[in-house]
């Protein structure tokens, strides 16, 4: 009872005053879900025409007011995806560059809250478009390794499925997956991340099994950039018998060798 008092007392303080945009710190519209002024939503560089599968942009990126004349929007399937498909669809809006990394460092590195509902209302502003059936069942945010955890305090990927859960009222699926303890992604080159994600998570659910089975989840990341981490991750999941799975992140990186 208090907690859904106190919610609704913030809904009606947030709508009552000011709201400062995450981007330029400039006032915005109170009701602004994403917390970005107009201007700044322009500025973001969106994901258009990506892979349905791995959301790799095309090679190439059209200007934007190019982009807004097209009418074919249906998602191209890149090359490596013909033969080996990461997942059965990624959901991918923003390229990893300009102010949509901005959002993401202030999000990861300064336990950003308000970066991090910036991010997730873009994601599900691309989610929403999606039929409701095809929703999935369950989101499993990216595991961090436990003393990375201890020492940021903050799970980035875990704070973005928090928010899409409660927006789509969906179930989040913390506790099936472990990290071992490994150098920041970051820091590695792709054929480093690639060598290091075979073997860096472990499937602990096993109290889990039975519900995974048949089951449509969507793995959730802040971003993505060789895959290495999402198709372990996926292959775990797939061996414990989900049927479906997705990976939806924030941003994507435009050059795979990042």
């Amino acid at each position: 009872m208090h907690t859904a008092w106190y919610r609704n007392f913030q809904r009606d303080i947030d709508h009552c005053l000011p709201m400062q945009c995450s981007l330029c710190d400039q006032s915005c519209r109170p009701s602004s879900p994403d917390h970005l002024c107009a201007l700044c939503r322009l500025a973001l560089p969106l994901n258009t025409h990506a892979c349905e599968h791995c959301a790799l942009p095309p090679d190439g990126e059209e200007p934007r007011h190019l982009q807004s004349q097209r009418t074919d929007y249906a998602n191209p399937i890149c090359a490596a995806c013909l033969s080996k498909p990461l997942a059965d669809r990624a959901l991918v809006p923003l390229l990893h560059a300009g102010p949509a990394a901005h959002l993401v460092h202030r999000l990861k590195f300064s336990k950003g809250e308000i970066e991090g509902l910036t991010l997730a209302q873009t994601m599900l502003t691309h989610v929403n478009m999606l039929p409701s059936a095809e929703h999935p069942d369950l989101l499993i945010p990216v595991p961090m390794a436990y003393w990375p955890a201890v020492r940021r305090g903050f799970n980035q990927s875990m704070a973005l499925a928090s928010h899409i859960a409660q927006a789509l009222k969906l179930t989040v699926a913390a506790d099936l997956l472990t990290r071992r303890r490994g150098p920041a992604q970051h820091t590695l080159s792709r054929a480093r991340r690639q060598q290091l994600a075979a073997g860096s998570f472990q499937w602990r659910g096993q109290r889990a099994t039975r519900r995974l089975q048949g089951a449509h989840v969507a793995v959730i990341d802040d971003v993505l950039t060789t895959g290495a981490t999402a198709r372990e991750i996926i292959k775990i999941l797939r061996f414990q018998g989900a049927a479906r799975v997705e990976i939806w992140c924030a941003t994507r990186t435009p050059n795979p060798q990042a």
